[in-house]
């Protein structure tokens, strides 16, 4: 197998990635390498684990702050403000849950792929704060409505 540059055959550079033959293969098996980064597998296996543990954190985070939206929007308000029907409460509760984790999916596919891309960010610090940040405000604004209407 190729390490890094080396390849034991014939190479051709192919956009960033190399095509290595390998010289002791008959049908030339296809090994790709990335040229940008040459770190060794336990680096490459620590750094998903953190990407991937950052992401789980992140949809941990906003499932917790989607459900305190869940009880501030489709709860608190009708109850209190509106004065509803427990059988339309309970209509907005659960079409409005469902619309609540559509929404939660799109959320944590998108920050899988901001995750996923963070290793190509300029400053990643400041986009993990970034995705955290949102998270954290809709949590807040969530949360202190419950506080006021409560």
């Amino acid at each position: 197998m190729a390490k890094g540059n080396q390849c034991p055959g014939k190479s051709e550079g192919v956009g960033k990635f190399s095509v290595c033959w390998s010289a002791y293969s008959n049908n030339g098996s296809v090994i790709l390498v990335n040229e940008r980064e040459h770190h060794s597998l336990g680096y490459s296996v620590l750094r998903l684990f953190w990407i991937y543990g950052l992401w789980a954190l992140s949809a941990a985070l906003s499932l917790y702050s989607l459900l305190w939206v869940r009880v501030f929007v489709l709860v608190e308000i009708p109850m209190s403000l509106f004065r509803v029907n427990p059988w339309v409460l309970r209509f907005l509760d659960r079409w409005g849950s469902v619309l609540l984790l559509l929404m939660w999916l799109i959320l944590a596919i998108g920050s899988e792929t901001i995750f996923r891309r963070l290793p190509e960010h300029k400053d990643p610090v400041r986009t993990v704060a970034r995705v955290f940040g949102v998270e954290v405000l809709m949590l807040a604004i969530a949360y202190g409505g419950h506080l006021i209407i409560s």
